[in-house]
């Protein structure tokens, strides 16, 4: 055999473990490729009615209900407030902090508020429409002002009102943040960057303190309303099953386009496999309700699916934080508890300061809403603490692992 055919039956015969090695990854991407596509349409189909057409139904404590959509009213309403204000005014005034420190408007900001009144009146409106859902990513005017910051002059407004009026304004204000944490805005609640949970305690502190100065008449609606309020949150469930589609978006996205998070090719086939299992648990997660907690947290356990071994996962900085899904969702399921515990409290504390001005005396045990089971701490299953102090009673939430506990401290109300 010449030397030149010899040469050539060689480099076949080392050539051709290579060239099944390529045929078969090859036949491996196309049905990566078909999985994607089918795992894709099923996240697709799935977004459907937990983002796009999804109603939380909320009864209305204040007012007349409406049929509408308190997100979309909200917002609209926070455009027409803000569409003269002078740029940066809001932000410069720092009004969460400005409610948290107890210092008064600045002048400018009180000028505009005093000029803006029915605008702003619009914005509390929202709260009586009887459902919520955030359809699409709002438009923010950084430099001017949303619904958040319609909100925070609520509260301001609230302090210097009549206790009744005072009263409903922090209920109102308490709508609204709970309709902007519906649908997809549940996939951002309570994140580290959210001040919602802030703007929650303020409009509690000013619900208790306008309270102390309203009559036993107007104390027992408030506190029934604010019993509503407390048992009707935006569901966990919802929140939960979105943060799972968003997270099998974004392990989609970086299949399908592997160069933008630089994922290798041996790293696709796990990332569509935790991708396809959240997708089949999206309907699982979204029947979790509030009411069901602290058990909830166990169930969690138990339906999150396993973190996947990904080969080199940490060759793509911050991907491993990505693909510790169980710790993401239970942050979910966790900060939901937080605003119920909060929420739940309050109720509690408010009720029992209607006991304290109907019958002249804090009593021994605490109000009857202590009892009940949907006004229990959600991350113990028991009824908030209750002591009587020299300075006056104290509702507290214990401590649970690594959940601080809270106390509210009330004192005699003022006449």
């Amino acid at each position: 055999m010449p030397p030149r055919r010899r040469w050539a039956k060689r480099l076949a015969f080392a050539l051709a473990p290579l060239l099944v090695v390529a045929a078969a990854c090859e036949v491996v991407q196309v049905r990566r490729m078909a999985r994607l596509a089918r795992i894709t349409q099923a996240a697709e189909a799935a977004s459907g009615p937990l983002l796009f057409e999804c109603r939380w139904e909320h009864p209305v404590v204040v007012g007349a209900a409406r049929d509408c959509n308190g997100v979309d009213v909200a917002h609209a309403a926070a455009e027409r407030l803000f569409a003269d204000a002078p740029v940066g005014m809001m932000t410069k005034a720092m009004l969460l902090d400005a409610l948290e420190q107890d210092r008064p408007l600045p002048a400018d900001v009180s000028d505009f508020v005093g000029s803006h009144g029915k605008a702003l009146a619009e914005v509390r409106e929202a709260a009586r429409c009887s459902w919520a859902c955030v359809r699409d990513s709002p438009t923010t005017h950084y430099r001017r002002g949303t619904v958040d910051t319609a909100s925070d002059l609520l509260l301001f407004g609230a302090r210097a009102a009549a206790p009744e009026e005072c009263l409903g304004m922090a209920l109102d204000v308490m709508r609204l943040v709970q309709d902007g944490e519906t649908g997809l805005g549940s996939v951002f609640a309570n994140r580290e960057n959210s001040r919602q949970p802030r703007r929650l305690h303020e409009a509690r502190r000013t619900l208790l303190e306008c309270g102390r100065h309203a009559s036993a008449a107007v104390l027992v609606q408030a506190a029934r309303q604010t019993a509503i309020v407390a048992t009707t949150p935006p569901p966990v469930g919802d929140a939960l099953a979105a943060d799972a589609l968003f997270i099998t978006t974004a392990l989609l996205e970086d299949v399908a386009q592997p160069d933008r998070a630089n994922i290798l090719w041996l790293q696709r086939g796990p990332l569509l496999d935790l991708a396809d299992a959240l997708v089949a648990r999206i309907d699982t997660f979204r029947a979790y309700r509030d009411d069901e907690l602290p058990a909830a947290f166990d169930r969690l356990a138990h339906d999150l699916p396993a973190r996947p071994w990904v080969p080199f996962a940490g060759h793509t900085e911050g991907y491993t934080a990505l693909l510790d899904i169980p710790q993401d969702l239970r942050e979910v399921l966790r900060a939901q508890a937080h605003v119920d515990r909060d929420l739940r409290a309050t109720a509690v504390a408010l009720a029992a300061l209607r006991d304290r001005v109907a019958g002249g005396t804090w009593t021994d045990a605490g109000p009857a809403e202590r009892a009940r089971p949907d006004l229990r701490d959600p991350f113990t299953g028991q009824p908030f603490g209750w002591s009587l102090g020299v300075g006056g009673p104290i509702v507290l939430a214990e401590a649970v692992g690594d959940v601080d506990a809270e106390a509210i401290g009330l004192t005699d109300p003022s006449r």
